[in-house]
């Protein structure tokens, strides 16, 4: 049915005719009216009893002169969150809870930001004071923000130090990083040794075809180095000189002035000698498309 006044006011710890002082004023809900008695459920009698208390615990706050987490934070320059970590870490004082909250001293505060000053001022002294950020490293190390992270959760590089929500680093951590990954000196003969891209350019076609042509033997392997193949120059320029005497099915076809079916068929008939497939497709010397259009030509 719910709560009479008297239960009510039993609950507030106030008499009944206070209660129904806090009901006239607007403060508790009219109740229920069951027969000549009212009644009131318990939600409604606790959500006052809850607002009181948050008042109290308020003048209280107010007397002590403490500070809420908000506050804290806008004094430090940190966030809420960052300020219950620290506190889980025992890095900040934990405070004193009232009610559901947490409030500090102004005291407290002003010792931990007198603390972080002292700490700067010893590392500032000693030139040792991380001041890059990861954005910063991330730009150093010619690598996306994904793979530095990679890095670190690998142990290959070192965790740098929180303030607030950020990371900062040494710069000689930085620049210890970067000599570990140098690349050794280029052996003597490395000098000789052409890349894919090199090799490409060389040849004249884009380095997919170079990988075809490895694909097909028509170009070995190459000397492997990390995460790249290499080839000497001699390699390279013997496959030109090879491309450069040769021609393929479409180059003969222009030559003989015929199409590319009329070239398989003097295949055929003997007039044009087989050819040499490599991969997909089919070569001839340029000698004997040479020797056949002499052919014709003495024949005309």
């Amino acid at each position: 049915m719910g709560l009479s006044a008297k239960e009510a006011a039993a609950r507030l710890g106030c008499t009944a005719e206070h209660f129904y002082q806090l009901v006239r004023d607007g403060k508790i809900p009219q109740g229920k009216k069951i027969g000549a008695r009212r009644y009131w459920t318990q939600k409604q009698v606790d959500a006052y009893l809850a607002e009181q208390q948050a008042k109290q615990q308020e003048l209280e706050v107010q007397a002590q002169g403490l500070l809420t987490s908000e506050q804290v934070a806008a004094r430090i320059g940190l966030t809420k969150g960052t300020i219950s970590h620290y506190v889980r870490l025992l890095k900040f004082p934990r405070g004193k809870k009232i009610g559901q909250r947490h409030y500090w001293t102004a005291e407290q505060v002003d010792k931990y930001l007198a603390k972080q000053r002292a700490g700067q001022q010893a590392a500032a002294v000693q030139g040792d004071e991380p001041k890059v950020t990861r954005l910063e490293i991330v730009k150093q190390l010619g690598c996306t923000p994904l793979e530095l992270w990679e890095l670190i959760k690998a142990g290959k590089f070192p965790q740098g130090k929180r303030r607030g929500d950020r990371y900062y680093y040494r710069q000689a951590e930085v620049d210890e990083y970067l000599a570990k990954q140098q690349k050794p000196k280029p052996e003597p003969d490395a000098q000789a040794l052409l890349n894919s891209t090199q090799a490409a350019e060389r040849l004249g076609c884009s380095t997919e075809n170079v990988r075809r042509l490895v694909r097909e033997g028509e170009l070995p392997q190459g000397k492997r180095r990390g995460d790249r193949y290499y080839w000497t120059a001699e390699q390279i320029d013997e496959l030109k000189a090879k491309r450069q005497n040769r021609l393929n099915l479409t180059q003969v076809a222009e030559l003989l002035g015929c199409r590319q079916e009329n070239v398989a068929y003097l295949v055929q008939i003997g007039e044009l000698p087989q050819g040499q497939k490599i991969g997909r497709r089919w070569y001839w010397p340029r000698a004997q498309i040479e020797e056949l259009l002499a052919k014709r030509a003495g024949c005309e």
